[in-house]
């Protein structure tokens, strides 16, 4: 199943899209992980040891995000 995420965080990734709708698909790929794998909503040390594969693609996909970096550099 992760895989299927990695490959749409991809396609999102490689999409010729603008960076609105970008975001839109990222945001939705990060709740869509949140549901499949139950993701904490407060930061969970153990949780994030146990699938530290998941949370480096939710990092990754969060990270990827334009408008959350736009909102953490104003």
């Amino acid at each position: 199943m992760l895989e299927e995420f990695e490959e749409r965080f991809k396609n999102i990734m490689e999409a010729d899209i603008n960076m609105f709708q970008r975001d839109l698909r990222l945001t939705a790929l990060m709740t869509d992980l949140e549901k499949a794998y139950k993701i904490p909503i407060i930061n969970d040390a153990f949780f994030n040891k146990r699938n530290e594969e998941v949370m480096k693609l939710y990092r990754d996909v969060a990270n990827h995000r334009v408008s959350v970096k736009n909102k953490n550099t104003s």
